[in-house]
């Protein structure tokens, strides 16, 4: 399963990419513009050494303003800023997911209370069980579009595919298979708030969808509603810097533990990264960028199912933190590519270790 998720992703994104680099190169055809209209501005002034510096130095800064501009968000997991008509498409591939259901964030609450005594037992638990994972690898493929109205304001829709292949259970408590299928949706709207040649600043609204079947894992059974405020700032032709931070909040969610109580098993996320990227490589046609990001999850409150062969503790770790590294490259016609790996810094985690490969075209 984990291999035919991946191939798909490849056979897609590859023959993409290799044919864009053949495609009209926007930015040459932009730099191309600029260079005629600042020798027209100087087309009738005499010719001296004074005038053709002030010229030189004027395409500079006319080519330095439109690599600035057609840069775009380059990171590849912190949360595009950027208000731009495009398709995305993504693929991950996590390993040593040791607790799936904490504050339903990546699946439901286990199904696994399904079979449990009271005060813990819920006939209603929507993950799936009836095993306890204490292992698990998944795949996700997400397809997003975007559509920008105006500097200002935008709409994107993102739906997406999910497998996942339990590696280890708790003993005694069973197993449940390998699943796959369609996952949960997302759909939202950016505002930008300041947008100039070197620097932007978006809020983001984003509402999640739950189209994937939680009894399979696939899904969490929640809508949730994620406002976010992203920041990009190029100080150099070369460099990029990029940060988030926002909240992730579900609207409702399954009983807590013990299930008599009020609180829910979901909790509320807020998430923050750093990110920073530099040009080892540019030119009109290409430009190659490595990437390191900072990405981390506060989590507030909800439960987590975490068991050895003794006891269960329901009380949710706190603090997640990533680091991502990676690389992206850039075509002059609006299509990337993008290359990372992530890992924690900290003992919690979602996953152990995360691939992504992802490319993005830019209408």
């Amino acid at each position: 399963m984990r291999a035919s998720f991946l191939t798909v992703a490849v056979s897609i994104v590859l023959p993409t990419a290799l044919s864009a680099q053949t495609s009209p190169t926007s930015l040459a055809d932009e730099r191309a513009a600029v260079i005629p209209a600042i020798t027209a501005q100087s087309a009738g002034t005499p010719h001296n050494a004074n005038v053709s510096e002030a010229g030189a130095s004027d395409r500079a800064s006319a080519l330095r303003r439109v690599s600035r501009r057609r840069r775009g968000s380059m990171v590849g997991y912190i949360e595009d800023g950027s208000l731009t008509t495009h398709l995305r498409l993504r693929a991950d591939a996590g390993f040593g997911n040791d607790t799936p259901d904490r504050a339903e964030f990546f699946y439901s609450k286990c199904g696994c209370y399904r079979d449990d005594p009271p005060p813990n037992f819920d006939a209603d638990a929507p993950g799936p069980g009836p095993g306890v994972p204490t292992d698990m690898d998944f795949q996700q493929v997400y397809l997003e579009g975007e559509f920008a109205f105006s500097d200002r304001l935008s709409l994107f829709g993102e739906v997406s595919a999910r497998g996942i292949q339990p590696q280890a259970f708790l003993p005694g408590y069973g197993e449940f298979p390998d699943q796959s299928g369609l996952g949960d949706s997302r759909v939202g709207a950016k505002l930008s708030l300041i947008s100039s040649e070197t620097r932007d600043l978006t809020l983001m609204l984003r509402v999640g969808l739950p189209t994937g079947d939680s009894r399979k894992g696939l899904g969490t059974n929640i809508v949730s509603v994620e406002p976010m405020l992203l920041f990009g700032d190029r100080p150099t032709d070369r460099l990029g810097f990029e940060a988030q931070l926002g909240a992730w909040y579900p609207t409702s969610g399954a009983r807590g533990v013990p299930t008599e109580g009020s609180d829910e098993f979901s909790g509320n996320v807020l998430s923050y990264g750093l990110g920073f990227s530099y040009d080892v490589a540019a030119s009109d046609r290409f430009r190659l960028s490595p990437v390191a990001e900072m990405v981390g999850w506060r989590v507030l409150d909800g439960f987590q199912t975490t068991c050895d062969e003794l006891t269960c503790s329901f009380d949710v770790d706190r603090n997640i933190v990533n680091l991502k590294l990676g690389a992206r490259a850039t075509m002059a016609n609006g299509s990337s590519v993008y290359l990372g790996y992530g890992f924690p810094l900290t003992t919690p985690h979602w996953y152990m270790h995360i691939l992504r490969l992802e490319y993005r075209h830019t209408l």
